[in-house]
């Protein structure tokens, strides 16, 4: 007993020592001229007991041991590091971190230190680029530069995208007026904006070592008005003097457009009953009011409902097999991308080359889109003597682009995302025939409509048959009691899965850029370049469309009728 409770009061004296030894400190923190230096930050290291100094640099800490660091920091400032030992009062001067700021940046034909243009300029290095599956350059540096906003205006994938650095300069959006200029290794080149194509996208990506924007006057005091929007400066990757490496990268993924980002448009059910309540109502407004409605050839009569079609009889059966999801039939859930590189690089004291060849494929999420990138980049660099450098750049490539633009809103030929929103959620995409209780059966040769064309039917309360004319033709079918005939002549409404299926849609772009250079080291910090530059573009574009895939329909006069004999008419 009298063991334990000498170990009990030795453990208690132990403890009491520890605590003892702890103690207060403060102090004052001051700048590289003797001021105060407000919130700086004075932590024990490896702890979280800190605070934070006032405004005139004081600070005080309290439960320090004399073993304990205290770390001081503040941004801009170097950081220090003081042992605690027996002071309990620490004042100490920080002192300026100028490795940041001093460091030389390149900026047209001279050098500047980072300090001078920190807001100016911007860069990203290549490591930083490399993982990301997109298949153009601008793509790349979608949220990796401040002031710099970049927008893919196309689904199709290489399409062309809108990028702003520091916002528009131009109230006018024709022939690039606010696009950046870009310099691909000190080559100006042509990147006119087109919503179709984008021409950074036959440019392989992998390629790239570094990519500065020049944001102010730094552009333009080097390109002129040619900067006046900003500076894209793109360097491609070269070898280096006693390097030499082969390097293999590649991928493959799925790109997939989730269901919250899709349009959310009427289902079947929604849009039949929304239709036979439009007619409802409209032919109630034509009965409350004949005399505004009535003329020598039209009289109000009670709503019936062989006045709709017969998909819109029944909303509860949604149309044609239960409705169709036009949205889900012009976009794919997902859609394979694919990408492979090859680079291989030696460099001696006096010959520097890179070789490198890609190849890129990504489909897209809209149906019949898609690209598909050939590439091969050459980077030769020499020393000629002690004062001269050459060098020789030739970047080929060959693209097919598949589809044409989506983006469009239209029923044009051209825009199926168009197509999909106006076409009708109780037509089926197969040609069929309506029975008058609203149920529709697909054509057992599975044939594609050319056009959806659910009609305002044709009734006659006397009995008559016939679709609405004019003129002569008109009297001649029993005028009494008819509605509206829809659609008119003209009217767009056109199947976007046989659009797609009977048409095709291609662009072969071939481009070659190539550069040569000489440098000659006039004096140490004097250095004149020339070169020259070639930027040889060709595009070839094939379209076919078949007869069946055409948008505009012209009916006849007097129309025909849909659904007598239960035909509908393509």
């Amino acid at each position: 007993m009298k063991k334990i409770l000498l170990v009990v009061t030795l453990l208690a004296a132990t403890f009491q020592l520890t605590f003892a030894q702890d103690k207060a400190v403060s102090g004052k923190v001051t700048d590289e001229t003797g001021t105060g230096l407000p919130g700086a930050n004075v932590v024990v290291k490896g702890t979280t007991n800190g605070v934070i100094t006032d405004a005139n640099g004081q600070f005080n800490l309290t439960s320090v041991s004399p073993e304990a660091v205290i770390q001081i920091s503040s941004i801009g400032y170097a950081t220090q590091e003081i042992t605690v030992g027996t002071q309990t009062t620490i004042n100490t001067q920080l002192a300026l971190d100028v490795t940041q700021l001093s460091e030389v940046v390149v900026v047209g034909y001279g050098n500047q230190e980072r300090s001078q243009v920190t807001s100016a300029i911007s860069s990203v290095k290549g490591e930083m680029l490399k993982d990301l599956p997109v298949t153009s350059i601008d793509q790349k540096l979608q949220g990796q530069l401040a002031g710099v906003q970049i927008n893919q205006s196309t689904a199709t994938p290489g399409g062309g995208t809108v990028v702003r650095i520091r916002g528009a300069g131009s109230l006018s959006t024709q022939n690039g007026a606010n696009d950046p200029l870009y310099v691909i290794d000190g080559f100006p080149v042509t990147n006119t904006f087109n919503a179709g194509q984008n021409p950074l996208s036959t440019i392989n990506p992998d390629d790239i070592e570094s990519i500065t924007v020049l944001k102010d006057a730094a552009s333009t005091s080097i390109y002129g008005s040619r900067g006046a929007n900003g500076v894209i400066l793109i360097n491609t990757k070269r070898a280096k003097a006693g390097q030499s490496s082969i390097e293999v990268s590649g991928y493959v993924g799925l790109s997939n457009i989730p269901d919250s980002r899709l349009l959310q448009m009427m289902n079947g059910q929604e849009y039949a009953q929304y239709r036979l309540e439009q007619a409802q109502d409209g032919n109630q407004v034509r009965l409350d009011n004949p005399a505004q409605f009535t003329t020598p050839t039209y009289t109000p009569v009670p709503f019936d409902i062989r006045m709709v079609h017969p998909s819109y009889r029944d909303p509860s059966k949604g149309g044609a097999n239960g409705g169709t999801d036009w949205m889900a039939q012009v976009n794919k859930k997902t859609a394979p991308m694919s990408n492979y590189n090859v680079t291989v690089t030696k460099g001696s004291d006096n010959i520097r080359t890179l070789f490198s060849l890609g190849y890129n494929k990504q489909d897209g999420n809209i149906i019949t889109t898609g690209i598909e990138r050939f590439s091969m980049r050459a980077n030769i660099d020499g020393n000629v003597g002690k004062k001269f450098t050459v060098g020789l750049s030739i970047s080929p490539s060959y693209t097919i682009r598949k589809g044409p633009n989506v983006n469009g809103l239209g029923s044009a030929q051209t825009s199926f995302y168009g197509q999909g929103l106006n076409a009708y959620p109780t037509e089926s995409p197969y040609a069929g025939t309506w029975d008058d209780a609203g149920n529709f059966t697909i054509d057992p040769s599975m044939r594609l409509q050319s056009f959806l064309r659910p009609y305002t039917a044709q009734y006659n309360p006397n009995g008559a048959s016939g679709f609405l004319a004019t003129g002569p033709a008109l009297a001649a079918n029993g005028n009494q009691g008819y509605i509206a005939t829809y659609p008119a002549q003209g009217t767009n409404i056109s199947n976007p899965l046989n659009v797609a299926a009977n048409s095709r849609y291609r662009t072969y772009n071939i481009r070659a850029l190539a550069n040569t250079y000489v440098t000659w080291q006039i004096i140490p910090g004097l250095t004149a370049k020339t070169t020259l530059n070639l930027d040889l573009r060709q595009d070839k574009t094939d379209q076919f469309r078949e007869s069946v895939a055409n948008t505009q329909w012209t009916p006849t006069t007097p129309y025909p009728n849909q659904f007598s004999g239960g035909s509908n008419n393509n």
